[in-house]
């Protein structure tokens, strides 16, 4: 799954848009996996591990995601060839995340999400009103 960055909050767009320069100068190959999430797909994801078969994902209901304000983005690292895969330096990732001044998962204390990076204003996007623009 591809992010589609007209769906991104602008200002964490520009963040992340740092970031991904960062990583390439850093030898770091990765992509981004989901950005925007609507709230049926928050509620599938909650849902796993409670009420549907999988693991625990997150600990986040719909409308308590900075993905569903287009604040927050997931991430892999890439093999060679190209094929993602969680197997990285996380911790070289979230150095970079947080030197361009995003959140990393990583230090999330219920569920350590090392692949998620957030705008760390994003509850006050939400209390705003700001929504990503309708899908093309």
């Amino acid at each position: 799954m591809a992010i589609d960055w007209t769906r991104l909050y602008p200002l964490f767009a520009r963040q992340l848009g740092h970031l991904v320069g960062l990583l390439g100068q850093h030898g770091l190959k990765m992509r981004g996996t989901e950005g925007y999430r609507s709230p049926e797909r928050q509620a599938d994801l909650y849902a796993k591990g409670r009420t549907a078969p999988g693991n625990i994902v997150t600990n986040a209901k719909p409308g308590t995601s900075a993905h569903q304000w287009g604040c927050a983005v997931d991430m892999v690292f890439l093999t060679e060839g190209g094929k993602p895969t969680y197997e990285g330096d996380w911790d070289r990732f979230g150095a970079l995340v947080e030197q361009v001044g995003l959140v990393w998962g990583g230090h999330f204390k219920s569920i350590k999400d090392r692949p998620h990076l957030e705008y760390k204003d994003w509850r006050r996007v939400k209390a705003a009103g700001w929504r990503p623009p309708k899908e093309t």
